[in-house]
């Protein structure tokens, strides 16, 4: 897979995010994913996907998309090294929790 191409959808996702369209945001995300090999979280890989599951988490918190949004958040929890690496991730997850009323779980 052309990893160039997963690293450009990451970029055009930013750049929704910061005019504030983060349905396009999302589907960059998804794109990007696509364009990444099967062992994305590889040494390689691992920071391009960590960004693009991260960005793809706070897209779909916006668009107020909990399936994906919980997706996206799993794959960060399960596959992240170190708990740096999950920090960005625990955050959107809290802010979903609070704005769902249901931060005691």
């Amino acid at each position: 897979m052309d990893v160039s191409c997963a690293k450009l959808n990451l970029q055009a996702c930013k750049r929704s995010m910061e005019v504030s369209d983060f349905v396009s945001a999302w589907q960059y995300v998804v794109y990007g994913i696509s364009f990444l090999p099967e062992a994305k979280w590889e040494s390689s890989t691992y920071e391009l996907s960590l960004g693009l599951h991260e960005a793809g988490a706070l897209a779909c918190f916006v668009n107020i998309d909990n399936q994906n949004l919980q997706l996206s958040l799993g794959q960060i929890f399960e596959n992240a090294v170190r708990f740096e690496d999950k920090f960005k991730a625990y955050y959107i997850l809290i802010q979903n929790l609070v704005s769902l009323n249901r931060l005691s779980e």
